[in-house]
This record gives structure tokens, sequence and C-alpha cells, in this order.
């Protein structure tokens, strides 16, 4: 870990030399300080207060499964199960989500400084699509293929009982996190914090209700759904008013949804009949992109026009 900590930032010091020394066409503005300070403090105080709900919400659920009955090495194994095997496999493809908002919330702040209200728009109806394109077929792809996995990642059983709930509050994590930050982008960092800071004790109350017997991690799971689908709805409803953005819910979310879900079913059924996890998924994506350009959307060619040649080369 302190050899690739180090290499990322020597890599990151000499990116930032190199363009340090290209020639500007344009002169800096001196850095206002009260609007650094402004957009810095909601934003670091958001993640602080986010942490700290996570750590409770993580140092609490062995002692209310213990409070359910169970042993304590029991408690910790469940624990282990679904925080240290399950979610970090659905975890996973956070990998393109964080991508694709480190290049688009960039983007979107240069256009709220040039004022530019229809391209704000454009670029956040695009990430919001985008996000769903990606996170949604490899959602529906794990609830077949995380038991397999897990056996062969970690030579243990995954939470099998928990995978749909939890595939589907993972899926609205990463609409989350893209819509966070959108709202950081266009300078609505105070309204994401708030909204960040209600779904995180929304999740808290539920994680105490693990405690009685027979709702067990089930409100764990249950809870991160409501929590999630509370913050990333006020999100939304808070992106799409500022932006006066007309949701197209058709072809950002029951399109994509849709096709992943005749993704799934036919990965499952690959996947019982040739016991391959890598044949299942390669015929699941393909059969997610059929399904989807059958629904009228090309998920490649949209990614791809996600950011203009034009503006890319500028």
């Amino acid at each position: 870990m302190i050899i690739s900590e180090l290499s990322s930032a020597l890599i990151l010091h000499l990116f930032f030399r190199f363009e340090k020394k290209q020639p500007s066409r344009r002169k800096p503005r001196p850095p206002k300080y009260r609007e650094l300070v402004s957009i810095a403090l909601p934003v670091s105080a958001a993640a602080g207060l986010n942490n700290l709900l996570s750590f409770l919400n993580s140092a609490l659920i062995p002692q209310r499964l213990s409070a359910a009955g169970l042993s304590r090495v029991a408690a910790t194994e469940i624990f282990g199960v679904v925080f240290g095997m399950t979610m970090p496999l659905l975890s996973f493809p956070i990998a393109f989500i964080a991508s694709l908002t480190s290049v688009m919330v960039p983007r979107l702040s240069s256009s709220k400084a040039k004022e530019d209200m229809p391209d704000m728009r454009r670029k956040a109806a695009k990430t919001i699509h985008a996000t769903g394109l990606l996170a949604m077929p490899l959602m529906a792809l794990m609830v077949p293929l995380a038991h397999p996995l897990g056996e062969l990642l970690f030579s243990h059983t995954c939470a099998v009982s928990l995978i749909l709930p939890l595939c589907i509050a993972t899926l609205i994590s990463y609409y989350e996190i893209s819509l966070g930050a959108l709202l950081n982008a266009i300078g609505k960092q105070k309204e994401s914090a708030v909204y960040i800071i209600i779904g995180g004790i929304i999740q808290l109350f539920f994680t105490w209700c693990v405690g009685f017997p027979k709702f067990g991690m089930s409100a764990f799971a249950i809870g991160s759904i409501i929590s999630g689908a509370v913050t990333a709805v006020l999100q939304f409803t808070c992106l799409c008013k500022t932006l006066s953005i007309r949701p197209r819910f058709s072809n950002w979310f029951f399109s994509p949804l849709l096709a992943s879900i005749l993704s799934a079913l036919l990965t499952s059924i690959v996947l019982k009949i040739s016991d391959s996890i890598l044949l299942s998924g390669v015929i699941g994506l393909f059969s997610y992109c059929i399904a989807l350009s059958a629904l009228g959307t090309n998920p490649i060619r949209y990614i791809k026009t996600l950011i203009p040649k034009e503006e890319s080369k500028a």
C-alpha cells in the first residue's frame, strides 16, 4: 500500500509539473478565499459526518446481532461475510462511476462558470443516463454471479439471501455518487451535505433494528435501500429544479432496467447450463447491449458521445 500510494503521488506530481509548464491562454484570476471556504467546508463536513455515521453503522451491527441472540463469533462471522466479501464484490463497478464523475464534473463546473445553462443541462442529463447504463447491468449480473464469484475469490459463499437487496442498495448508491458530484459541481454543496446526512441518520435507525430477531441483517439491507433512495430522490429533485431539467424516466431508467433484468435472467440460465462464470458474464453483457439497442439506445456509442470531440480537443 505504501509503494502504491508513493507511486500515485509521484505520477500525479509529474503530470502536474508537465501541465504547469504548458502556456496558458488566459490569465488566472486571483483566488477568492471566501468562495473556496464556502465550497470546501460543506463538502468536508458532509464527508466527516458521513464517515462518522458509517463507523457507527459498522460498529453497531455486531452488537445488535448479539442482542438478537447470536453469539459473538456468529455475529462477527456474519459481519465479515457482508462487509468483508459481499459489499466489496458489489462495489467493484464503482471504478466506472468514479471515472465518469471525475470526467464530467470539471466540465460541468466550466459550463457553470460560463453560465451556459443548456450545456449544463445536457451534461447533467447525460451523466445520470450514463450512470444507469453502466451500473444497472453490472448490478443485475451480480445477482446470479455473486455466489460463484464469492466461492472463487474468497472460498466462501457470500450473503446469498441478501444479494438482491444489497445489489439494489448498491445501485442506488452509485446514483448518489453521481448526483452528489453533480450538485457539488453546480454550487449546491450545502444541499448535498444535508441530503447525505439525512440518509445516514435513516440508515442508523434501520441498523438499530438489526437487533430484533425477526429482522436481523435484512433490516440493514432494507435500510440501505430506503436511506439511499431518500438521498437520491432529494438530490435528483434539487438537481432538476436548479437546472430546470425535464426527467426522461423511460430513457434514463426504465429502458436500461428492463434490458438489465433480461440480461440477468439469461446469465442465470447460461450459468446453470455451462457452470462458467466468464461465459455467463460475457453473454449477459452482450445480451444487455442487444436488448438496449432494441429499446433505442446504443450504450457504446452513447458513452462515446458524452464528451463531444471538439470539446475534448479544447
